[in-house]
């Protein structure tokens, strides 16, 4: 008995001091409402290392509501929500110009704007009118009525949008203290013709009220249209969760934290957030991320929803974040209408400049106001398994963005774009892209007129460009199903693939890229001659860059290849093996395989080898432009060399034209046998300005020889389609 107790009593301090030990390592503060109550007001300041903090009642208020200090800590929402940003939003009276007609305008004096008056939105700003600017030489200004702000030094923006100018326009937005007159703020439109809203940040202070003033200048000696929309104002720069090592300048917003915050430091390493929700609230806040890890080492989330309301926020923001960031099985949703200046690139996931891996798995994004995935100058990046559902409020919002990274890989997601973009890989940086593997991904691309682009624009699943500076490198493309639809009331334009390379100086000569095994899709729903749809658009595409285009199925009711586009001309591309299949999708309208030229721009050195015709698809081109052109097609030998029934290897195989020029020699491999020998039979030219005379050259029949042991075996052949020949050399072929 005495011996009993006394194991007990061993277990039992064992037990003891291995839970102090771990309460040591990691313990758990359980947040509840009287946790929140003791701490006098949001936002929450998280200042235990190594600890869990758990959440056990819902949080709802007006500012940011936690502040991360410490390292190893992990936020566990245990479902419950958090919703930041709750105040009242600000009312602008009549700030959708919906009120009125013609000069009679709610809310606004016009009294020094005599160009304006209310309008229909035909220029895809917001509601059903705009104000219209128009025929003006000379400075027009409008005022508001008085709008109602509380006095706080809290950061508040006033924006006003435009569409439809010209860029020499000036557009500013003046925040006036309704009592004194005292300018407050001030904000100008960089492009008013690219549809950047002026945006003017501003303290109310001791005012109780405000007006805003909006002029706008034509460029001189010019008279000019604008339509102006969505005058706003609203509080800015709230967070949901700050868990950051950012230096305090680079934090918006930083001056509306109280002075308990404390400054950040490098305190933050290994946060974890999971299982809840974290929602912007009726403030709709302006530039109010839910999460902001920017600078932050070792971040993970998990489990979690999102809901952004504001104008220009991005969601998640891990800039300059480093070791490794983790984004898994969430869920973000949008409630975005609008974005200033889509130049900002502003996006559900920033990872800009991240030092270190990141794996972003599983995940779902909704309605995405631009971008989805932003990854600039990355490393060691997965974006694996997201679903993607865009509904871009402005240009170029794609589902993911890449550039100036490497060793990336994307792969097995799916976008869908209600209007918006699928997958761009960029090159407007001097650092290369690189290293990436974009596998077995689902995308589907439709796109809407806006505010910039009124008339001529595009949808476009994938694209692949880089300009003067950037460069891509060892790329590969495959097994993907890229699919580009336009129609009544989308763009005039869907291409799958849209590619083009400008290689100045040679700097992407040889760069492995390769688009392999995909199925590229365009289709247009309308007969409509001016609705174009192709499913591979070379566009801007300069020679030495060496493109692998194999094996992929090409299919369209328009076109399933585009030479040269409103980008530059077509150069030095070959395309192998692939499938020109005729959709059955769409309207019915005339197919063409190619679809060659633009303007002036030329095509140079592109050859079709070992086409595959489907769905009655024929090798047709459709010409227009007057550039020169130069295309060829041709079709594949594989040859095999053998001596009664036995391979040859390194056998002399050449390959003479009708003329006797030898357009192709090599050896035959250790099984005897040379695939893939170009054969090119049919070469295309536009020696002048007139599209429609146009000069076809043949080049069969072909003379092919095989030498081996002093015994040559010769063979003419008109190939007409890709071809498999085996030559016995002892038997003088067969």
């Amino acid at each position: 008995m005495r011996h009993g107790m006394l194991l007990c009593i061993a277990v039992c301090h064992f037990l003891v001091v291995s839970a102090a030990g771990s309460e040591k390592m990691s313990r758990t503060v359980v947040i509840n409402r009287e946790w929140l109550d003791e701490r006098g007001g949001a936002p929450y300041i998280l200042n235990q290392p190594n600890t869990t903090y758990a959440l056990a009642t819902d949080v709802r208020v007006e500012g940011t509501a936690f502040f991360v200090d410490a390292p190893n800590v992990t936020l566990d929402l245990q479902r419950h929500t958090v919703v930041y940003g709750d105040g009242k939003p600000i009312v602008v009276a009549n700030g959708g110009f919906e009120e009125g007609s013609r000069r009679s305008v709610p809310g606004w004096d016009l009294s020094q704007a005599p160009a304006a008056e209310l309008a229909e939105n035909t220029s895809y700003l917001f509601g059903k009118q705009v104000l219209r600017l128009k025929s003006f030489r000379v400075t027009q200004r409008i005022v508001s009525d008085p709008i109602e702000v509380p006095a706080t030094d809290h950061t508040y923006v006033a924006c006003i949008t435009p569409a439809g100018g010209d860029y020499r326009t000036s557009l500013t937005i003046t925040v006036v203290e309704e009592r004194t007159g005292k300018v407050l703020g001030i904000g100008k439109s960089v492009n008013v013709e690219r549809g950047v809203s002026a945006i003017a940040r501003f303290q109310p202070g001791s005012s109780r009220a405000v007006r805003l003033r909006i002029e706008a200048t034509p460029g001189a000696n010019r008279t000019e249209n604008l339509d102006l929309d969505y005058a706003m104002v609203a509080v800015s720069h709230d967070y949901g969760i700050l868990a950051t090592n950012a230096w305090t300048g680079d934090i918006l917003g930083w001056s509306n934290l109280p002075r308990r915050v404390p400054r950040t430091g490098k305190r933050v390493s290994g946060f974890t957030l999971k299982n809840g929700s974290i929602l912007q609230g009726g403030a709709r806040g302006y530039g109010s991320s839910p999460l902001f890890f920017a600078h932050a080492r070792d971040i993970a989330v998990e489990g979690v929803q999102t809901l952004t309301r504001g104008m220009d926020t991005n969601t998640l923001n891990a800039e300059s974040a480093s070791g490794s960031v983790m984004v898994r099985d969430s869920t973000f949703r949008h409630e975005v209408d609008n974005i200033s200046n889509r130049g900002l690139q502003y996006a559900t996931i920033r990872l800009v400049h991240v030092d270190g891996s990141v794996r972003i798995e599983g995940n779902r994004f909704l309605d995405v106001p631009l971008v989805g995935v932003l990854l600039d100058e990355g490393r060691q990046t997965r974006i694996l398994r997201n679903e993607f559902h865009q509904r871009a409020v402005v240009v170029n919002g794609y589902g993911i963005l890449v550039s100036s990274s490497h060793d990336f890989e994307i792969a097995e997601n799916r976008i869908l774009a209600e209007n918006g973009r699928g997958i761009l890989l960029d090159g407007y940086r001097k650092e290369p892209l690189r290293d990436g593997d974009i596998h077995d991904n689902y995308v589907e691309a439709r796109e809407r007129f806006n505010r910039e682009y009124h008339t001529r624009i595009e949808a476009r699943a994938l694209r692949m460009r880089a300009g003067d500076a950037g460069s891509h490198e060892n790329l590969n493309i495959h097994h993907n199903t890229f699919v580009a639809e336009t129609g009544p009331g989308l763009a005039q334009r869907a291409y799958a693939v849209r590619i083009g390379y400008v290689n100045k100086g040679g700097l992407m000569d040889h760069a492995n890229l390769r688009v392999e095994h995909n199925t590229m899709r365009a289709i247009t729903t309308t007969s409509d001659p001016n609705s174009r749809a192709s499913a591979l658009a070379l566009d801007g595409l300069a020679p030495g860059v060496e493109l692998s285009i194999r094996e992929n199925i090409l299919e369209s009711n328009d076109a399933s290849v585009t030479l040269a586009d409103t980008e530059g001309p077509a150069e030095g591309a070959r395309l192998i093996g692939n499938t020109f299949r005729k959709s059955k999708k769409g309207a019915d309208r005339p197919y063409v395989a190619v679809h060659a030229g633009y303007w002036t721009f030329p095509i140079h050195d592109v050859e079709i080898l070992g086409p595959r015709l489907e769905n009655g698809a024929t090798l047709a081109v459709r010409w227009a432009g007057s550039g020169a052109k130069e295309l060829s097609i041709g079709y594949l030998l594989t040859v095999t060399a053998c001596r009664e029934g036995k391979p040859v290897p390194d056998a002399e195989v050449s390959l003479r034209d009708k003329k006797g020029k030898v357009v192709f020699s090599g050896k035959t491999d250790a099984q005897g046998q040379i695939r893939d020998i170009p054969a090119i039979d049919l070469q295309y030219r536009q020696e002048s300005k007139d599209p429609n005379r146009i000069t076809a050259r043949r080049h069969d029949p072909f003379d092919l020889r095989v030498t081996s042991g002093g015994a040559t075996v010769s063979r003419q052949i008109a190939p007409g389609a890709n071809r498999e020949v085996t030559i016995d050399i002892a038997s003088n072929g067969r």
